[in-house]
């Protein structure tokens, strides 16, 4: 036997006996020639080994044609029947590259495994296919060419497929579409989840394995299958011709997840042609996949588990987000919730952010109707529908009522997935739309006091409004008008930046009018009771107020958007809301902190209270409440944050709301806003607030926190926030800025720019390319601009832009009290120089009027 081929076998023998006790083959087994080859076939034993980055692969091209093992780093990830292979079904039968009728043939060219001859028959139709493994960067990709030689109908695909077994080694898989397939709602012994998304990345937080499966083709749409079998965790993809339906329901065809089966898809006729998909397989870095910095006084793990899972529950497919999870047996997704692009800044995952932007896109142009009007719900089937409402699409009315906040939520989600993507032909594409749905809501103020109106006049009409949607919310709601104030104050701007400066004044007038408007006495005209010192949930026709029992969204929204900003009214609310958490101990705020007046809701759910919408714990509303404490009493917003925190240690929060009684988790449909409060952590604790421009950073901490460093991903870059005390820095591309309050910086192509407040007005731009990581530490940014720069070394030279200055001012610099230089500023305030630092030490810099 030749030496090179008795290194071969000798590698294939030892990969099989690595395989029984899920180790890896040593160097040894490579033979004399020392470590082992990226690739190595055995053309005598149609086996091969491949291996790239932290991913190890062994390969069969026998008449069992298969991946048959799999490892992350040391792991074995595939038991004996796991592992990768392709087939389709045809009636009730699966034809597989794992059963074949002979062998095909294997064999090496250069750094990549053939594997020709592949044929699944089924009866009379042979389907051929053609393998390639190749190394490329960190991945191994698996390209797979299938010839159909007549038109096939296939009732289901593996184009490929990739098992991992047993199932309860990995969390879940994060999907390609910022969605997640969270294997602890895979409670069932077969069941499946299909979404249109190319990608997914298998983990585990405790064992810190990744696997990251992403497909690609030229030949039509890719989807994903994740499926289990007893407990075998699989992930099919398909490439067809066209867009894959879906099987189930009857009549509607729209149901993503199902149970007791696995073929979600519906059939699809291919014609006679070769298809080809690419499918790349990686072993990533556990950290940094999932990276999200150094906590204090928090549980890091715990935050960026429920980011990765109860978060993204909403994600029912590409093109369809909403807050309500896919396991939900009728999967609805409301789009009267405001805060959907809002879990984007904790989730910090650019395919979440990619993928709502598209399915805002898809609701603009299926979902809102000629006159403005957004339909309020989606759903797997009509269930839920009022009767006549349902398009074959599957939006709908609700049967509960006309949800008028579907307005003003699509035009808040609309503006704030902006200041995440920060595309600007984007929201060009939407400003007609969001003008109809706004203009829509400002018609219905039929008696012009600046209030819009419902659909119903009184609770007698049994009809709901809002996202309380079985309480009987009439006429003039609190609830959607400080929405329908949020959308005016957020668009007015935009409408401006677009250059529309005439809407944006018609808005903003709009929205003065309701501000007045919603602040006035009950007995007055508007929703604050004097008595009670909160406001009330909505006025009737009759001028009768209902919903006076301390609402939490209603007075946490007046708040936290800024409608109510009366120091004494807000530590009324706030100290009100207190007062009952403490005497009920409850761990987080309920919908409402007393009961409604009777018969103004749904009586079979929400009565006697406290019951459902009437007094139960939902989790949705957490962020609003830590905005509303976190600027006066942050101690308060951490608390309850930490107490989620807490929760989902116990249970998950798979829940969709907590029983005000018992504080028990209550009801299958899982909310995505149970993440709420991490969201609230990220936005109104570490003060995460994201611009299209910029990233802004307003922290509002805890001692508990100091020293906190956060990973956060915006735009294309990665930042690195520091959270100490009363001071923040944030540093992106080696360059970070450091100081007390809010600020906002921004990574340029080339250059870092810092703003002063985090208002664009005033600030720094530098510009160091190809010079050691610098720091600025800003001590006042007033009429003297003083701050001190450090660089790693010495000689480093930088381009500075100072900006905010008065034009034609003359201003001069100096450097530790040694004059730099003086400057003239331009017309639009601005001076430009350059500086190199000596050394690496502190130096300490002053702008400001001639002495």
């Amino acid at each position: 036997m030749a030496p090179a081929v008795k290194a071969a076998t000798l590698l294939v023998l030892a990969i099989a006996s690595a395989h029984a006790n899920a180790g890896y083959p040593s160097d040894a087994a490579a033979g004399r020639s020392g470590s082992i080859s990226p690739v190595i076939a055995d053309p005598v034993r149609h086996s091969a080994y491949i291996q790239n980055g932290g991913l190890r692969l062994h390969v069969r091209g026998d008449r069992q044609c298969a991946v048959d093992s799999i490892w992350s780093g040391g792991r074995l990830l595939s038991a004996p029947d796991a592992g990768g292979y392709t087939g389709f079904l045809t009636g009730s039968v699966w034809h597989t590259s794992k059963h074949l009728a002979r062998s095909p043939l294997l064999s090496l060219s250069g750094d990549s495994i053939s594997i020709r001859g592949i044929r699944l028959a089924a009866g009379k139709e042979v389907v051929t296919e053609a393998w390639t493994f190749a190394p490329r960067g960190e991945s191994v990709v698996w390209t797979i060419e299938r010839t159909v030689k007549r038109p096939v109908r296939l009732d289901d695909n593996a184009f490929p497929a990739i098992s991992v077994a047993p199932i309860s080694q990995f969390d879940g898989a994060l999907l390609g579409n910022g969605g997640v397939a969270w294997f602890r709602l895979f409670n069932d012994t077969v069941l499946a989840f299909g979404v249109h998304t190319d990608g997914a990345t298998l983990w585990s937080a405790k064992n810190r394995d990744c696997l990251a499966l992403n497909a690609s083709t030229a030949d039509g749409a890719c989807a994903l299958n994740t499926s289990k079998r007893g407990e075998t965790a699989t992930c099919a993809f398909s490439c067809s011709p066209a867009e894959l339906g879906y099987r189930f329901d009857a009549g509607t065809h729209r149901r993503r997840f199902i149970r007791g089966r696995t073929d979600v898809w519906q059939r699809t006729t291919y014609p006679a042609r070769t298809y080809r998909v690419s499918l790349s397989l990686s072993a990533p870095d556990y950290q940094k996949t999932f990276a999200r910095g150094e906590f204090r006084g928090i549980d890091g793990e715990a935050v960026t588990s429920i980011a990765n899972t109860i978060a993204r529950l909403g994600v029912i497919d590409s093109r369809h987000y909403g807050g309500n999870s896919w396991h939900t047996p009728y999967g609805p997704i409301c789009l009267h919730e405001q805060y959907i692009a809002q879990f984007g800044i904790a989730i910090d995952d650019p395919n979440y952010i990619r993928g709502y932007r598209d399915c805002l896109d898809f609701y603009r142009d299926h979902a809102i109707l000629p006159d403005g009007r957004v339909k309020s719900r989606w759903a797997y089937s009509n269930e839920d529908a009022a009767p006549g409402t349902a398009d074959s699409l599957g939006f709908y009315e609700a049967q509960w009522g006309m949800l008028m906040d579907s307005q003003p939520d699509f035009v808040i989600n609309v503006a704030e997935e902006f200041d995440l993507c920060g595309d600007l032909a984007w929201l060009r594409s939407h400003k007609k739309t969001c003008e109809s749905a706004l203009d829509y809501m400002l018609k219905r103020d039929s008696n012009h006091n600046h209030l819009v109106e419902m659909a119903t006049r009184s609770h007698t009409e049994a009809r709901g409004s809002d996202w309380i949607d079985v309480i009987w919310a009439s006429w003039e709601n609190a609830f959607v008008n400080v929405e329908v104030y949020r959308a005016l104050t957020l668009w007015s701007d935009l409408e401006e930046l677009m250059g529309d400066t005439a809407r944006g004044l018609t808005y903003r007038a709009f929205a003065a009018g309701l501000k007045t408007a919603f602040n006035r006495s009950v007995r007055d005209g508007g929703f604050w009771d004097d008595n009670h010192r909160w406001y009330v949930h909505w006025r009737e026709q009759d001028g009768l107020a209902y919903g006076n029992n301390l609402v939490v969204p209603v007075n946490f929204m007046a708040i936290g958007y800024g409608l109510c900003e009366d120091p004494a009214r807000k530590k009324s609310i706030l100290d009100s809301v207190e007062a009952e958490m403490q005497k009920e101990h409850l761990f987080i705020w309920p919908i409402c902190m007393y009961p409604y007046e009777q018969g103004v809701g749904l009586l079979n759910v929400n009565y006697p209270y406290p019951n459902y919408e009437n007094g139960d714990l939902f989790l949705s509303w957490a962020e609003l409440g830590m905005k509303a404490y976190a600027a006066e009493s942050p101690d308060i917003a951490f608390k309850y944050c930490r107490n989620m925190i807490d929760r989902y240690r116990k249970d998950g929060l798979a829940f969709q709301r907590y029983l005000r009684k018992t504080q028990e988790g209550a009801g299958d449909d899982i909310l995505a806003g149970n993440a709420s409060a991490v969201v609230g952590l990220y936005t109104d604790i570490f003060g995460i607030q994201p611009r299209y421009n910029r990233l802004l950073v307003s922290p509002h901490l805890v001692k508990d926190l100091y020293g906190t460093t956060l990973v956060y991903r915006f735009q294309g870059k990665t930042y690195s926030i520091r959270l100490e005390g009363e001071t923040a820095c944030v540093s992106v591309d080696g360059v970070g800025f450091t100081c007390r309050g809010t600020l906002a910086v921004r990574g340029n192509p080339g250059s870092v720019t810092w703003y002063a407040g985090g208002d664009i007005a005033s600030g720094m731009m530098l510009s160091a390319p190809d010079t050691p990581a610098r720091d600025v530490i800003v001590d006042t940014w007033a009429e003297a601009r003083a701050w001190r720069e450090r660089a790693a070394s010495g000689g480093a030279t930088a381009s500075y832009e100072v900006f905010g200055l008065i034009p034609g001012h003359e201003v001069e610099l100096r450097c530790d009290t040694k004059l730099i230089g003086t400057y003239r500023a331009d017309a639009a305030g601005r001076i430009r120089y350059c500086y190199t630092l000596p050394d690496a030490h502190e130096h300490a810099f002053v702008l400001a009027a001639p002495r």
